[in-house]
């Protein structure tokens, strides 16, 4: 339990893709040149857009509190814009705050109540603050909305673990794995599972694939658990 519980923790409290931007091509030093554009524009023209594009990057640069600043500074200009919101949240969640990111979600459900991924993170939240309940609520609604949602049953199957729901628990891992085969968390934390009831072959053959698909902690645990 305490190998199962310390490793679970530190896993996958992954922060999802930002809502209206796409993070593909850019790279570091392109995201800088954005920046300085956008410093630009916002001091000549302080829009929604330009505030909201300015959180977006740093957010993306890991600048948590200074994209908290811009989406505020949007949400000024704009407060009916669920888009907003929703970042927001993701960008004081990934600062630990939690409960404040909760209250964001909260708002963008409450504009629009048809996107699965913020109802995913509100349940990332929730989970953390140890509503696991609630967390497996906000994930049964991302999946209804979205079906093919395997993030959310990965995530659902660590708030049912900790609500003591093994049973369901393994069936989420299961099913997240299925949806996307090379999931490399979900086989992670199928192999902690796995670990905590025993199956020490069936879990190092799950972090044998998870390390495979590039999941460093699967590596930790070969060599500290697997490997004689």
């Amino acid at each position: 339990m305490n190998y199962f519980t310390t490793k679970f923790l530190s896993c996958c409290i992954l922060l999802l893709p930002l809502a209206g931007y796409t993070q593909t091509t850019k790279t570091t030093a392109d995201n800088l040149v954005a920046l300085q554009e956008l410093n630009k524009s916002i001091l000549s023209a302080p829009t929604f857009d330009a505030y909201l594009n300015r959180g977006n990057i740093m957010y993306t640069l890991g600048d948590y509190t200074g994209a908290i600043r811009d989406y505020t500074q949007a949400i000024e200009i704009n407060p009916e814009d669920k888009t907003v919101y929703f970042n927001r949240g993701k960008a004081k969640d990934a600062i630990g705050n939690n409960a404040n990111a909760i209250t964001d979600f909260d708002k963008s459900i409450a504009i629009d109540s048809s996107n699965a991924e913020v109802y995913c993170n509100r349940g990332i939240s929730k989970r953390v603050l140890g509503d696991y309940s609630g967390a497996i609520q906000d994930y049964n609604k991302a999946i209804e909305l979205k079906p093919d949602y395997s993030e959310a049953y990965n995530f659902r199957g660590i708030a049912k673990y900790y609500s003591a729901d093994d049973s369901g628990a393994i069936d989420d891992f299961n099913k997240a794995i299925e949806l996307t085969p090379d999931f490399a968390s979900a086989y992670f934390n199928r192999g902690n599972y796995k670990y905590y009831l025993g199956t020490i072959a069936d879990a190092c053959a799950d972090w044998i694939k998870a390390s495979e698909l590039g999941d460093e902690k699967a590596k930790y645990s070969l060599q500290h658990y697997c490997i004689k």
